[in-house]
């Protein structure tokens, strides 16, 4: 039953890892959407000053304050800020899932400490844990070789801290 799961989506190279290092630098807000045309309509619904960042098919969207590069967000001084967030594979599939409880991001900047979080819950709640690699080139059936490596190591950790299953799948 999909009640009993816990998703932890992947998406190494750009949107888990650039949420990752946006939660890190002090965001006080992400909002996720589905491409850049609802970000620009959130962006003035909301409020203003949020900093729009993303891409989409690895470039950055034009007239977006940065594109989805963890990197070069990492250096940027983002606490307190608000942010609307969108990208190619990774949002998409977070608001797929945005009904479901227990919903993660999975990386290798925070490979240890999601494991040991997601491992922690599998264990207190008798949830399964499904990792979904989200990245593909255009064709939803081609995922990308860094979402599947970084899964497996993720898969890997959490079944060395659990007894829980542990299911990588594309499908959901």
């Amino acid at each position: 039953m999909i009640k009993k799961n816990i998703f932890l989506v992947i998406d190494t190279f750009r949107a888990t890892s650039t949420l990752a290092v946006l939660a890190e630098s002090g965001v006080e807000n992400i909002f996720i959407v589905k491409n850049q045309e609802e970000a620009r309509i959130l962006q003035k619904q909301l409020c203003q000053d949020c900093l729009l960042i993303g891409e989409e098919k690895g470039l950055k969207i034009k007239g977006f304050d940065y594109g989805n590069s963890p990197s070069i967000l990492y250096e940027k001084n983002l606490a307190n800020r608000n942010v609307v967030f969108t990208s190619s594979n990774g949002a998409k599939t977070l608001i797929l899932l945005k009904t479901k409880k227990y919903v993660f991001l999975g990386a290798l900047v925070n490979l240890t400490s999601i494991s040991e979080k997601v491992s922690k819950l599998a264990a207190k709640e008798k949830k399964n844990v499904i990792i979904i690699p989200a990245g593909h080139h255009g064709d939803p059936r081609e995922y990308v070789l860094e979402d599947w490596i970084t899964s497996v190591l993720i898969a890997r950790r959490i079944s060395e801290l659990t007894e829980f299953p542990i299911v990588i799948q594309d499908d959901f």
